[in-house]
């Protein structure tokens, strides 16, 4: 049974509440994900060795970027990267490349590791 009668108007409020939230949310990790990727790719492009595969533009990708380096084939890049730096990466073996994938929770310093990494190779 119920206790006295309900507050609709209360529930469509929080409702409509919880599905604005939801939507921010998205869109606020769809922000900092693309951030993160721009800041990736910017600083990739600045190491000579360094050929970037993924679309610089980010209406033609997404937080995943796909690169590899002159000179080394991706068993010796994930390699290094994995054995010295502990950086984990995916190998994209079409490309002989090596793919990032930068999320909500990951962290400028992390990017920054990544890519002293790689200008120590």
């Amino acid at each position: 049974f119920e206790y006295g009668t309900r507050d609709c108007m209360l529930l469509h409020g929080l409702l409509i509440t919880i599905e604005l939230y939801e939507k921010w949310i998205w869109q606020m990790k769809d922000g900092r994900i693309k951030e993160l990727a721009e800041y990736l790719r910017e600083n990739l492009s600045k190491i000579p060795k360094c050929v970037i595969h993924t679309p610089i533009e980010w209406e033609k990708s997404s937080g995943n970027t796909t690169f590899s380096m002159k000179g080394y084939s991706l068993g010796e890049l994930s390699g290094y990267l994995s054995r010295d730096w502990h950086i984990y990466t995916r190998g994209v073996g079409e490309l002989d490349g090596t793919r990032i994938s930068t999320c909500h929770f990951n962290r400028y310093d992390e990017v920054n590791k990544l890519v002293m990494a790689l200008k120590a190779m």
